[in-house]
């Protein structure tokens, strides 16, 4: 690996000395000793990429972090937002009354725009009947 560019065979050999080196089975559990931009560790899928698409970075990752390493750890994976984090938008809550007196301002200010919009659905019994 003197060249400048690392040659697909060269790639090859080295991922085999990474594998023997971390005591692994398969090429995608180097994945887990390889860090990812935003925390944790890199996709298996991202690390096939890198095969072909940013072979010299790879090489680099795994020179750094797998045969240079002393002591080559496992990864954390990358963490997740907690279960229920999502802002959910807030629907307002009308009793009957706030929804009659509603409707009354709409009616008095002829908007029929948000009177259809405010008015409740009829049910498919009631359509039916209709």
């Amino acid at each position: 690996m003197n060249s400048q560019k690392a040659t697909e065979q060269d790639i090859d050999q080295m991922i085999d000395q990474a594998i023997k080196r971390v005591g692994a089975k398969k090429e995608n559990e180097l994945c887990r000793y390889l860090p990812g931009p935003n925390g944790g560790y890199i996709h298996h899928f991202t690390l096939k990429k890198m095969k072909t698409e940013a072979p010299d970075k790879l090489v680099s990752l795994v020179k750094e972090f797998i045969l240079a390493h002393p002591d080559p750890k496992k990864l954390p994976h990358k963490p997740r937002a907690p279960r229920g984090s999502r802002k959910r938008l807030e629907l307002l809550n009308f009793s009957r009354q706030d929804m009659d007196r509603l409707l009354q301002v709409v009616l008095k200010e002829g908007d029929t725009e948000l009177l259809k919009k405010l008015t409740p659905k009829p049910t498919l019994k009631s359509l039916k009947r209709q």
